[in-house]
C-alpha cells in the first residue's frame, strides 16, 4: 500500500481507561487543574441594563 510520503499513518497501540491512571498522569504533567472558569453565561448584571440602538 502507498501513503503520501511514503510513510505509513501512526498506529494506537495503546490507551489507558483508568480514571484514576489519567488523574495521575495529568497531576504529574501539571494539567490536573481546569483552566478558567467553567460558568460562560453573561454576568447577571449585563442582563438588567437596557439598551437601545439609535
Amino acid at each position: 500500500m502507498w501513503w503520501a510520503g511514503g510513510t505509513p499513518p501512526g498506529r494506537i497501540i495503546a490507551s489507558i481507561e483508568d480514571p484514576d491512571v489519567i488523574q495521575k498522569i495529568l497531576k504529574h504533567l501539571g494539567l490536573d487543574q481546569p483552566e478558567g472558569p467553567q460558568n460562560r453565561s453573561p454576568p447577571s448584571n449585563l442582563a438588567d441594563q437596557r439598551t437601545t440602538l439609535f
